[in-house]
């Protein structure tokens, strides 16, 4: 009885996960108005991340139902772990796309910002530079007293922390962290497994050994 049970819970994840592809798609489309210095380093897009954390239940069962399968044929089968030492890698091939693929219809407005940012705050702060140059390096004695008081070189700090952050601007909306934080959660039935292949009384004077 569980396997029609199975079967409609991902064929109801899969028309979701159309819907939510189609709307980013759409929205992506917009003539978004994304800031190149925004903090986020996504143009004002980080918000985006946060929807990482709902594939994590997709995730897991995902990597349930495969480790399941490998517990059966270790048990009724006797097979070795070692025939699917390439098992995980194969499920993180195939969760971390269909999870994050939606989010990349997002990379053409992100390298369009940050190239036009390149060049907009790159021109600001070459601008200021030579403002800066022309008024500081040639100062004579008397202007150059007053250095320990003006606010040119806080101001120009400022400025060109605004334009390191356009810089760092990414084309993908997902950071490493949370790419890692999904593979965690793919993996985690697996632990079960890898402890199975392990015989007891060799798992048991291990533990011992930690906590002695």
């Amino acid at each position: 009885m569980s396997l029609p049970i199975v079967l409609y819970l991902l064929l109801r994840w899969v028309w979701r996960q159309l819907l939510w592809s189609l709307f980013l798609r759409s929205v992506a489309r917009m003539d978004l108005r994304l800031v190149a210095a925004h903090p986020d380093r996504l143009g004002g897009l980080g918000f985006l991340e946060t929807c990482v954390r709902g594939y994590f239940p997709f995730g897991f069962a995902i990597g349930a139902i495969v480790a399941g399968r490998v517990a059966n044929q270790m048990l009724h089968q006797h097979e070795s772990v070692m025939t699917y030492k390439h098992t995980p890698l194969v499920v993180i091939a195939v969760v971390l796309p269909i999870c994050l693929a939606p989010l990349g219809a997002f990379v053409g407005q992100l390298v369009r910002t940050r190239l036009r940012g390149t060049f907009e705050y790159g021109n600001l702060a070459l601008f200021l530079g030579h403002q800066f140059e022309k008024k500081w390096l040639h100062a004579d004695k008397e202007s150059a007293a007053s250095i320990l008081t003006a606010s040119d070189f806080s101001a120009t700090i400022d400025l060109y922390s605004v334009v390191a952050n356009v810089r760092e601007v990414r084309a993908f909306p997902i950071s490493l962290q949370s790419v890692l934080r999904l593979t965690a959660a793919t993996l985690v039935p697996a632990i079960p497994v890898m402890l199975l292949a392990v015989p007891f009384d060799v798992l048991l004077e291990r533990l011992l050994k930690l906590l002695l």
